[in-house]
């Protein structure tokens, strides 16, 4: 059975790591969106390549559809999140 000196010297590290990663979220978060991005947009962006479309045509074509995908998914949730706030503003007048 492991005394609680070493499980805290191997949580340590962990906790730190959490730590610096909330501290660096405005840095990150932008990052990893980004990459998520690229994964997604990068099979259909090859796909067309290979059809023998141009790479900037293809580029301009998978941003164009991810953009559109992008915004009809925020228009679905938008209006939700209106309705949302509004109830809490009826609800709770002291905001």
């Amino acid at each position: 059975m492991p005394s609680k000196r070493v499980s805290i010297l191997i949580l340590l590290p962990e906790i730190y790591i959490i730590a610096g990663m909330k501290a660096a979220a405005p840095i990150l978060n932008p990052l990893f969106l980004s990459i998520f991005s690229a994964v997604i947009c990068l099979p259909p962006l090859a796909w067309l390549n290979n059809k023998g479309i141009s790479s900037s045509l293809a580029v301009f074509l998978v941003v164009g559809v991810f953009r559109v995908f992008m915004l009809s998914v925020l228009s679905m949730l938008l209006p939700s999140n209106f309705l949302f706030i509004r109830k809490i503003l009826i609800n709770n007048p002291q905001f």
